[in-house]
């Protein structure tokens, strides 16, 4: 089973998996770990390995982080050599909710990063454009 990390700055990728708790419930083989201000960089990169780790069970995991170029993502980045990871940024809940989906019909890594990568984008709507409200004030 493919595991998911959820990596971001300060408390949202924390938040992201209490939400997933309240609305998909309690999610196997899934992480979050945030960073903090104070936090220690080399330190963080190695609870990153340690987390890949435990969640790889030889299927791969998806790590999701908040912002491409942050240092969540920067440090998975230099991982994409040596760890059976795929990395996707921009991290949001129709994110999640669609590797949760894929996972449950025994997709592969890259199937469910794919899946993710159009999920993602078109769970961010104008509901202003969604209900033909546009130039109404």
């Amino acid at each position: 089973m493919v595991g998911f990390l959820l990596l971001s700055h300060g408390d949202l990728s924390n938040g992201l998996l209490s939400t997933c708790e309240c609305i998909l419930g309690i999610p196997d083989k899934t992480a979050a770990l945030s960073l903090a201000i104070e936090d220690n960089i080399d330190l963080f990169e190695r609870k990153i390995r340690e987390m890949i780790h435990e969640l790889d069970d030889g299927d791969g995991v998806l790590v999701m982080t908040d912002v491409f170029g942050g240092t969540p993502c920067n440090k998975c980045s230099l991982m994409l050599k040596d760890e059976n990871i795929e990395l996707l940024t921009g991290l949001n809940f129709p994110m999640i909710a669609a590797a949760y989906e894929k996972r449950m019909t025994g997709s592969c890594l890259k199937e469910i990063r794919d899946y993710c990568l159009t999920w993602a984008k078109d769970g961010i709507i104008s509901m202003r454009e969604r209900l033909n409200l546009e130039g109404r004030q």
